[in-house]
């Protein structure tokens, strides 16, 4: 009974620390007043908006996002290998820019997207994944800057087409607005080793107390 009751605490504990560990630093983003449009090419799907904004968490702390494009468009082409429900995400001279503000506790930081798929093409829910490499930070953010945090956004694309439908229909469109998101700083390797330690030790004190 006893050691049922360690092996409990223990995963209350490890479920503790590693939901911890996300959700305090976890930045979530919420609709964007504007939509993005996606139009098809020959060559697979451009991407084009110039502002994208709306409200965020930081933990639970509130504040609001904004993401610009520069020299776009975003090119979208076939996925390698094939995969109908995933595009790749060209590299060019397109520049999306990310600035967060935390206005609970006010702090603010910025990066540059690298994004590298859309996921879940042929649905109305397509998923950007990448990462946003940070630029700038104040307060709470700055020991942020130079750090990569791993994020992904969803375009609710609602009645339109989905992105499969218009993929290489030359000027065929579909639009959407970001329904949701989120960016997780990377664990750095010491963290993750200094949390595995933890729990080893943690381990062993209840071991030795209720053995």
């Amino acid at each position: 009974m006893l050691k049922r009751f360690c092996h409990g605490v223990l995963l209350l504990a490890v479920v503790g620390l590693v939901s911890g560990l996300g959700s305090a630093t976890q930045v979530t983003l919420s609709e964007s007043a504007q939509a993005l449009t996606f139009t098809g090419t020959a060559s697979g799907a451009d991407v084009t908006f110039t502002t994208l904004s709306g409200n965020g968490l930081f933990g639970t702390d509130h504040g609001h996002y904004t993401m610009t494009l520069s020299s776009g468009p975003i090119s979208l082409v076939p996925s390698s290998p094939f995969n109908p429900d995933m595009d790749d995400v060209a590299s060019g001279s397109w520049v999306l820019s990310l600035t967060f503000t935390d206005v609970t506790n006010p702090g603010t930081f910025s990066g540059t997207w690298n994004l590298d798929v859309l996921s879940s093409a042929t649905t109305r829910v397509p998923q950007f994944i990448g990462s946003v490499l940070v630029t700038s930070g104040t307060n709470q953010f700055q020991n942020w800057v130079g750090t990569t945090l791993d994020g992904d956004f969803t375009i609710n694309l609602g009645r339109h087409p989905t992105v499969s439908q218009i993929f290489q229909n030359v000027g065929a469109q579909t639009s959407g607005n970001i329904s949701s998101g989120e960016l997780v700083p990377t664990p750095e390797p010491g963290t993750l080793g200094l949390l595995g330690s933890g729990l080893l030790a943690f381990a062993g004190v209840l071991r030795r107390y209720f053995i």
